[in-house]
C-alpha cells in the first residue's frame, strides 16, 4: 500500500490509527465510517495494480474493510502493524478472487454452481451482500 497514507510509520499517525481501530473494535458510532474514509482510497489503489475489474476492486475493498471491522477487537495493541495487516487482507482477497475467476473460466457457463437457487452467480450474490453490510456500517455504525 502507498506509504503516504495516514497509517504509515510516523509515531503520531500510528497512534491515531491504533486509537481509531480501537474505536472500531468498541463499535463506537462513526468510527467505521472514519476508518473506511481513510482506508478506501489506499486499499482500492493497491487492488487496482492487479488484473481485477473495477467491480472486483470495489467488492474486495468493501470485503476487506468488513473483515477489518469484524477482526478489529483482535488487533488492539500498540504493536499491531495496522497497515500491513490490512494490506495482507486485501492481497489475500485479491488472490482468492483471481483464483476463483481462473477456475470459473475453465467451467462452461451452464455447468457452474448456482449456490442460492436464483440462477445468479454465487460470487456476485456474496459481493452484493458485502456491499449492503458495508454501506450499513458506514451509515450507522
Amino acid at each position: 500500500m502507498p506509504n503516504g497514507s495516514w497509517l504509515s510509520t510516523p509515531a503520531g499517525s500510528r497512534r491515531r490509527a491504533i486509537v481509531l481501530l480501537n474505536r472500531v473494535a468498541d463499535r463506537e458510532p462513526g468510527a467505521f465510517a472514519r476508518l473506511s474514509a481513510a482506508l478506501t482510497p489506499a486499499v482500492a489503489a493497491q487492488l487496482r495494480s492487479s488484473p481485477l475489474s473495477r467491480a472486483d476492486v470495489e467488492a474486495i475493498t468493501a470485503a476487506t474493510l468488513l473483515e477489518v471491522w469484524w477482526l478489529a477487537r483482535f488487533h488492539r495493541t500498540s504493536d499491531t502493524d495496522i497497515w500491513s495487516w490490512i494490506a495482507d487482507i486485501a492481497d489475500r482477497r485479491a488472490r482468492e478472487r483471481l483464483e476463483l475467476l481462473s477456475a470459473d473460466a475453465a467451467v462452461p457457463a451452464g455447468d457452474r454452481p448456482d449456490a442460492d437457487g436464483t440462477g445468479r452467480d454465487p460470487v456476485a450474490a456474496d459481493d452484493d451482500h458485502n456491499r449492503r453490510l458495508y454501506r450499513g456500517l458506514v451509515r450507522h455504525g
